[in-house]
């Protein structure tokens, strides 16, 4: 808006050609409650001119009248005609129709003026226009089930807008069992996005998340990541790892202990093979015990965790003249 400013000093100008489509407005709003015939309650006169400009140099433009909600006349650049939608609309259809220059004023106004305009305008927004920030995506273990694993996969920081982000398996669009949130603004103007998914955790080499946009030289797919080591896990591994070596510490000691007796007794601490494999055996079953225990608690308490994501969103003399014309319904 600044650089508009400073570029074109027609700015003030154009404020007073807003003031003056306000004036014309109201004896519009005016001339057609009389062709209704409706002098009281609450009535509206909408006006909507433009042009549009593609990548193909594609030129299109359009002027159109509304009264209280509905179209009520608007002008064919082609035929340099007027469409009117009901019967009221035929009185301004003629008025507009005795001064054929009004047409003619129509189409130069669409076809060169607006499409210079729109021109100009692409120039001051040209660096904000082409940007592209590149999102950074990651992927998450969020909760896991017995067997199963929910994964998340964030994108952040990315511009404009405009993104595509699904899951492939194996290569190939993948809906099952998903979910997503919506694209939501930072604060630095950027977006973010996020999807989620449950699968076997069997399957987890089988999945991506598939991530196309324009900040992008190519589309991008990110693995799924392995689920971090729970404290619970740590601690199944620290008792595996000290109650075997402590069990055979236990059974050596005593067999050496024994051998340097002088009786030819047997020794009562001498341990046997069978009772150290029984030992093992039950230290293993304890371990795996505690571990399924642990599986089954931590299960339990992601069923009561929330979602993935609690939030996660023509202005010169010409155009004065053209408003005169307007101002004919």
């Amino acid at each position: 808006m600044e650089e508009v400013k400073k570029q074109e000093p027609l700015w003030e100008e154009y404020a007073g050609i807003a003031r003056k489509a306000e004036q014309d407005f109201g004896r519009n709003l005016v001339t057609l409650q009389k062709y209704y015939n409706r002098s009281e309650g609450f009535h509206t006169l909408q006006w909507r001119y433009g042009c549009e400009r593609n990548d193909y140099s594609e030129l299109r433009g359009s002027d159109q009248d509304g009264y209280d909600g509905r179209t009520y006349i608007s002008f064919d650049k082609q035929t340099l005609s007027w469409t009117t939608y009901d019967a009221a609309a035929q009185l301004s259809k003629r008025k507009l129709e005795g001064d054929p220059s009004v047409a003619k004023h129509i189409e130069y106004y669409l076809k060169e003026t607006c499409i210079k305009m729109l021109s100009k305008r692409l120039t001051y927004g040209k660096e904000a226009l082409l940007r592209t920030e590149p999102p950074a995506v990651k992927t998450m273990v969020k909760a896991e089930f017995p067997g199963m694993e929910i994964h998340i996969c964030r994108v952040d920081g990315f511009f404009p807008k405009e993104i595509k982000v699904t899951w492939r398996k194996d290569g190939e669009v993948w809906l099952q069992d998903t979910s997503h949130g919506f694209v939501a603004p930072n604060s630095d103007g950027t977006y973010h996005f996020w999807l989620s998914i449950r699968i076997n955790r069997n399957d987890r080499n089988h999945f991506q998340c598939h991530v196309e946009h324009d900040g992008l030289q190519k589309p991008l797919n990110v693995v799924l990541q392995m689920p971090a080591l729970h404290p619970g896990d740590i601690t199944i591994i620290v008792l595996a790892v000290l109650t075997v070596p402590f069990i055979l510490v236990v059974t050596v000691y005593l067999k050496l202990y024994c051998a340097k007796r002088i009786s030819k007794r047997r020794c009562a601490l001498e341990p046997r093979w069978e009772f150290m494999v029984f030992w093992l055996l039950l230290a293993i079953g304890l371990v795996l015990v505690i571990a399924r225990f642990i599986q089954w608690f931590r299960w339990i308490k992601s069923l009561h965790k929330s979602n993935p994501e609690s939030t996660d969103s023509g202005q010169n003399n010409t155009k004065d003249s053209l408003l005169q014309e307007e101002s004919h319904l």
